[in-house]
């Protein structure tokens, strides 16, 4: 199937009353020309764990629950302000706020 015949098959799917509104609009996104995407991954976040893990002192037990990120991830997402953009700040931050394992000692 070439690039048409697809385009035309998203098309049809997205007038499918079934689909959620969230793929609906990804497929949408995804046939638009127009549109311009910046990602990030879950992977992105996994790596900037394990950078702080392996660089922390020894003291300050540094650790994440990595089955957080998808969430971390998505509230991350949700609350960007498109004038400040998403960095690896806004990564580190959402990672520490929804990620970081606190020992209780």
């Amino acid at each position: 199937m070439n690039d048409e015949g697809l385009i035309k098959l998203i098309e049809m799917l997205t007038k499918d009353k079934g689909l959620s509104e969230n793929l609906r609009y990804k497929l949408r996104v995804a046939i638009d020309p127009y549109t311009h995407i910046i990602i990030w991954h879950n992977g992105d976040m996994e790596e900037l764990a394990d950078y702080f893990e392996e660089n922390a002192e020894p003291e300050d037990n540094v650790k994440y629950d990595r089955s957080q990120i998808p969430h971390a991830m998505e509230m991350m997402i949700d609350a960007h302000d498109a004038s400040m953009g998403i960095s690896y700040d806004t990564l580190e931050y959402y990672l520490d706020e929804y990620c970081r394992d606190y020992d209780e000692e």
